[in-house]
């Protein structure tokens, strides 16, 4: 079977959408997006929505996190549950992601090919 075409995809999400509403897709930062779904391991949105708001709540620069305790950042980032091993893991891909671009910053991505932007996030932590 061939995988679907562009055509077919545009489609069946049209269609998707008269039956079920547009989604909500919320507009954030690439880094934002990535700890979004560190934190969505596990867990329902509702889950990932309240540990995202109250990490940056508590913390409100990526750096600042990078920098916390990961007893603190588990603290915050408790009500999306696993939050002992989603801490570190945080912590440990911002400091990844400094110690390979010299700051918190994955806008670059948008200018590799999808494959290599892809390669380059599967390397993290």
């Amino acid at each position: 079977m061939n995988p679907p075409t562009r055509r077919e995809i545009r489609r069946i999400d049209k269609r998707l959408g008269r039956l079920y509403g547009e989604p909500h897709r919320a507009r954030r930062d690439p880094v934002a997006q990535l700890v979004g779904t560190m934190l969505s391991q596990a867990t329902t949105d509702t889950q990932t929505d309240r540990s995202f708001r109250e990490l940056r709540r508590r913390f409100p620069t990526w750096e600042q996190v990078r920098d916390a305790p990961v007893r603190q950042i588990a603290d915050a980032i408790r009500s999306s549950g696993l939050s002992l091993q989603k801490a570190p893991r945080i912590k440990a891909a911002l400091q990844q992601i400094t110690a390979a671009r010299g700051r918190i910053d994955l806008r670059f991505l948008k200018s590799l090919p999808p494959d290599e932007a892809r390669a380059w996030l599967m390397d993290i932590g």
